[in-house]
């Protein structure tokens, strides 16, 4: 008995799903994406689907997260938005980090203590992006391209820091490697207000958001540590990305202020 009753629920599911009520909401929705198909151009437009049923772009997470931690900042004077591409780095273990997540998770401040943010990359991601961007440039000077204009630099340019009269923080010059002069707005002092660390699961490499504030500053006294900056340099709008190799020495420096 048990067994025909069953078979016979079975049934009437199928049946119903054959033969649909014409105001059941999975006929309307084979009706809409039939009409959408069949309907001219400019009727495919009006039919496309709305962003939500309240009619808003639902929520993402962690761009929420990202915005909200900018967006306390943003009404002080001189900052600084930067994101870094790089490894998090677990420190018991001495390993990237590794969460049970398969998407991308914003790092709670509290957990900053276990970790710590290495912003190196391979040779090879160094290409990668680098030929990435360089299709980009191209792409961007094509008379038939829509997106704005992007411009591209090799700078090179060598960092001296000096230690400022405001507690432990140094002031850095930044002058050209060719002219040996110092750069537009080259000499500022950079103070960290926070950074926010997002580990990315399904990809090589994981990314830092740090803001700082840029004064000008004039240093004083001899440099501490120089710094050689090989940087290869895309903007676009109100973004720049900057592809860097380092070396740094200690020790040594360019300038004497007083």
């Amino acid at each position: 008995m048990s067994s025909t009753t069953n078979h016979t629920n079975n049934n009437s599911t199928n049946s119903a799903k054959r033969s649909l009520p014409e105001d059941s909401p999975t006929s309307n929705s084979s009706n809409a994406a039939k009409l959408q198909k069949e309907a001219p151009p400019a009727q495919q437009q009006l039919l496309k689907l709305s962003k939500s049923i309240f009619l808003v772009e639902p929520l993402e997470t962690n761009l929420k997260l990202i915005s909200d931690f900018i967006y306390k900042h943003l009404n002080k004077p001189h900052l600084e938005i930067e994101a870094k591409f790089g490894i998090i780095i677990d420190k018991e273990t001495r390993q990237r980090i590794r969460f049970p997540t398969m998407s991308e998770v914003v790092l709670t401040e509290d957990f900053t203590s276990r970790i710590r943010f290495e912003s190196n990359m391979t040779e090879f991601q160094h290409r990668h992006f680098n030929q990435m961007l360089n299709y980009q440039v191209e792409q961007s000077r094509s008379e038939h391209y829509k997106g704005s204009p992007i411009t591209y630099e090799h700078l090179r340019h060598i960092d001296t820091f000096y230690q400022s009269g405001n507690g432990g923080e140094r002031v850095r010059v930044t002058t050209d490697q060719k002219t040996q002069q110092i750069i537009p707005n080259g000499m500022i002092k950079k103070s960290r207000i926070a950074n926010l660390n997002i580990h990315s699961p399904m990809t090589k490499l994981d990314f830092r958001i740090s803001l700082n504030i840029e004064t000008p500053e004039k240093p004083s006294g001899k440099g501490l540590q120089v710094r050689n900056k090989d940087r290869l340099s895309y903007t676009n709008e109100l973004i720049k990305i900057d592809l860097t190799q380092v070396k740094s020495e200690f020790v040594k420096f360019l300038y004497s202020f007083h």
